[in-house]
């Protein structure tokens, strides 16, 4: 972002917050979108102030970073002004597959990104990793999960490459550069599964590890379908079963609300379930009854059938995936869907 669409860009984002900002207290607060830690310090000096006095006290506040981009005074910073947990996109740990994934810092950076956060009294660490990268070995990922525990973070959250439209992995997969190798991707994610449980770690959600006690909080909320709001372009809410979507950002620094959803209580119900089967916890049928009105196993006594007879999920309530289920967990969700 260049400089006048930053200074344009500042007002207009507390603008937007001061507009929807809670009425009450917020019990987790997540500053995300890539790399807000790329912002200059007066940058964040200027936006955190006004957001972050909403915060309850023992809110979690996390910040996304880029490894490269956390100096000891920015991390100083960021925890004087009250962000208590850091989540670092460190993605691998192989020098090879970082330059696949096109990133420019190193495994080094990332050791270092973590020591200052820590210098700096952050200590509540999330580390993003990525596997299912084309040219990714067994061993590479063991190596990327070694020294990812090397650095004693609380969580990690271990992501499946996707390809999305619109970005460069999508072109590179439609010119044949890139090719999925599903079946090394479910090795991969059954090597993450074994060798973080092994050191103590709960997989407590699809994608998420923690050790017990450090869950993600703020995405829990969202996987038990509370109310959100998102600021700024492409954010997306649900408030009061009104779900909208912020378009990008425009020319002048201004965005605007693209797409506006009323949600019914139908909807609402099957995103209940899509989002709790990714969770080790599951469905809680009891509050799903309370929320609802009607029984899920009555509803879609079929699509459970199925599932439980081909060992993707578990017989008795509550209903929760097995860990053969979360291999497939986005293709079961749209049973429900």
């Amino acid at each position: 972002m260049d400089k006048t669409l930053a200074a344009a860009f500042e007002p207009r984002l507390l603008e937007e917050w001061a507009r929807r900002r809670p009425d009450g207290r917020a019990v987790t607060l997540y500053f995300g979108g890539g790399t807000p830690t790329a912002l200059s310090e007066r940058t964040l000096e200027r936006l955190l102030p006004p957001i972050l006095p909403v915060a309850a006290e023992g809110a979690e506040v996390t910040m996304e970073c880029n490894p490269s981009t956390l100096s000891d005074s920015k991390a100083h910073l960021l925890r004087n002004l009250g962000v208590n947990r850091l989540s670092i996109g460190a993605q691998s740990f192989d020098p090879p597959v970082l330059r696949a994934l096109g990133r420019t810092h190193s495994p080094a950076c990332i050791r270092a990104c973590v020591e200052t956060a820590r210098r700096a009294g952050i200590v509540r660490i999330n580390l993003d990793l990525i596997f299912g990268v084309p040219g990714q070995s067994e061993e590479s990922w063991r190596a990327t999960l070694r020294a990812a525990l090397d650095l004693a973070p609380d969580h990690l959250s271990c992501y499946g490459l996707t390809y999305e439209e619109d970005t460069e992995f999508f072109r590179r997969l439609q010119r044949g550069e890139m090719r999925p190798a599903p079946d090394l991707e479910r090795r991969q994610f059954e090597i993450a599964d074994e060798a973080l449980g092994a050191a103590g770690f709960v997989h407590y959600e699809v994608s998420n590890y923690a050790r017990p006690g450090a869950e993600c909080r703020h995405n829990l909320d969202g996987w038990a379908g509370r109310d959100y709001v998102g600021i700024g372009p492409g954010a997306v809410s649900t408030v009061a079963a009104v779900r909208t979507r912020n378009g990008p950002i425009l020319r002048d620094g201004s965005w605007e609300v693209a797409e506006r959803e009323e949600l019914s209580p139908a909807t609402l119900a099957a995103e209940r379930i899509a989002l709790g089967l990714r969770t080790l916890r599951g469905v809680d049928e009891a509050v799903f009854l309370r929320d609802f009105g009607f029984p899920l196993r009555a509803h879609w006594r079929r699509e459970i059938a199925r599932i439980v007879e081909e060992g993707l999920a578990a017989p008795a309530p509550p209903l929760r995936l097995t860990r053969r289920g979360w291999l497939v967990a986005d293709e079961i969700a749209q049973l429900f869907l």
